[in-house]
This record gives C-alpha cells, structure tokens and sequence, in this order.
C-alpha cells in the first residue's frame, strides 16, 4: 500500500497548525467556508506544505534530459496516463506507487531530484508557477492532458466534496456555489481557462516537439491508440521493439478504467475513479448552468479564447 494512503496528512499537531496558517479562505454564496492556498497569485493543490516545497523546487530543483512529466488540471486524467506511462517506461506491467509520491506539490524537492532515471513525475501547476529551469532546460519529455471543462467541473465537486473529514480543504457545498467558485477561477487549482491558456501559449506552441497533447475523451474513444502514442513518445524504436503485442495489450488490460477502479478501490482516503466516462456533466448542469459557465469563463468574442478551448479539444 502506499506510503500516502489511507493515514492522515500530518505528522504532527503542528504541522496541522502550519498548514492551517498557510489556508486562504472565503465564504461562498450558499455560506460554506472554503479553504485554498495561493502560490504567485494562483491557487494551488492545498497539501500541507505546499507553498514552501513548490518555492524550494525553484530554488533546487535539477531537470534531467530524460525527464517526463504529467500535466493536468485536476481531475482530467492524470493517474489514468501516469499508470500506462509507467508500464511503458518500465517495461513491466507491475501496478506503480500512487502518482501523488512522484508529485511536485506533494513531496519534498530532494525526493524527486534522487529518483533514478527516467524520471516519471507530475504536476497541476500552471505553466507560470512551474519552476524556470524546468521551462529554460527544456529538457525532457511533457505529456500535456486535457478534458472538457463541464466534466471537469462535475468531477471536482464529487472530489472535494469526498475528502477526509478532517481535511482542513474538504469542500462540501451545493453544486451551484461549486460552480460560482470553479467559475470565479477559485476552486482547486485555480482558472481552468487561464490554466489551459497558459500551457497552450507557453508550452504547446513554443515547444511542440517535446509535448504529447492527450484528451480524456481520446483516450475514452481510443484507449489503444493513445497507449500506442504514448509509447512512440516515450521509447526510442529500440525500447519499442522489446515491448511485444501480448506485453501492449496486458498494458491496455490494466488501464481499462474499470479494472483501475477496482484495484485502487479502498486504497487510498479518496476516491480517485469515480465513474471514468464523458458526458456526465449533462446529469448535472442545468440550462442555466451552462449559460453561467459561458458566459464567465469564456469570452465568445475573443479568438484567443476560442482557440483555446479548441485546443483541448484537438
């Protein structure tokens, strides 16, 4: 079992202290306490310690050429490709630690700089928050993840609204201060816009050939295709050669997403796979809902924003 599984966050009374400190907070229109902490001016993942172990990653940290990383928004993919790109780097079908252990917001710099080559690693920051000598280097490999907006929205009430009870950032609120929140660019994580703005201007178009771009809804659509390009941008042809079709379809076996939600089920304080579908959104949004999501968080005028969003789309 992992490391991080099933115990509380904090080692001690203090370190709970600490992180309740480092808390922002603001009452949302239904009148429920939220609670989120802020790195340059952006809202990030609110695990203990996070604002100092992201500043010590730009002070420290060391990029490798070998390195891969996983970005995501929150609840768009990101145990789903890190499970596939840790049997295709590792040449082994053997089930990975839980994706949080190699989590830049999670765990302390001098783990990540220590970990063997390749480097399998990831992130939700936004490109702007990432440390300047990872994006300097230019070193290594991005696999870039992205789902569509409304999905992402429904997937991030359930989950925070599941957190441990004694979670200083669970979030149990109805769904339309949720979406007041999401909208507002204050939810976990931030601005899924600015978020999808940043990497698609800062990332994608200056540096294309060291980014895989993925969709949720592609991988759902296509699960073997997309293990298949993960694959041939993370081997070199000789690696690709060693991993037989019998190796390829054991891979696609096991990140079937009910099999994932099987065998992660009770692992872990939070649910991670809910329900592993596109679409559901349409359970929970009303009319109105989806006029509020338009017409805040994007700007039907501007070509900017439409490129942006069809760029997750792509």
């Amino acid at each position: 079992m992992s490391s991080l599984s099933k115990k509380s966050a904090y080692n001690s009374p203090g370190e709970r202290e600490r992180h309740r400190r480092e808390l922002s907070s603001l009452l949302d229109i239904a009148g429920v306490e939220y609670r989120f902490v802020l790195f340059r001016g952006v809202p990030v993942c609110p695990f203990p310690g996070v604002k100092r172990r992201v500043q010590t990653y730009w002070d420290s940290f060391r990029p490798r050429q070998s390195d891969v990383w996983v970005c995501a928004f929150v609840k768009s993919g990101t145990h789903w490709v890190n499970e596939i790109a840790h049997m295709l780097l590792r040449g082994s079908t053997e089930a990975p630690k839980a994706k949080e252990e190699f989590m830049l917001e999670r765990v302390d710099c001098e783990v990540l700089q220590n970990l063997p080559s390749p480097r399998l690693m990831n992130t939700h920051l936004h490109f702007s928050q990432l440390p300047e000598q990872i994006l300097s280097a230019r070193k290594g490999k991005i696999i870039f993840v992205t789902r569509d907006v409304r999905d992402v929205a429904v997937s991030l009430f359930h989950h925070q609204r599941t957190r441990a009870a004694d979670n200083l950032t669970r979030y149990d609120t109805t769904w339309q201060a949720h979406l007041d929140t999401f909208c507002k660019g204050l939810s976990q994580n931030g601005s899924w816009f600015d978020y999808i703005k940043g990497w698609h201007e800062g990332c994608l178009k200056q540096q294309p050939d060291n980014v895989l771009h993925l969709t949720y809804e592609g991988m759902l659509a296509d699960h073997r295709g997309a293990i298949d390009s993960l694959a041939s941008f993370l081997l070199t042809p000789e690696q690709r050669c060693r991993l037989d079709e019998a190796f390829m379809k054991r891979v696609q076996q096991l990140t079937e997403f009910e099999h994932m939600r099987q065998a992660h089920s009770g692992k872990t304080a939070i649910e991670i796979y809910r329900n592993g579908k596109t679409g559901s959104w349409r359970g929970q949004f009303s009319e109105l809902d989806l006029f509020d999501l338009r017409a805040r968080l994007f700007d039907p005028l501007s070509p900017r924003t439409r490129a942006c969003f069809c760029a997750t789309q792509a």
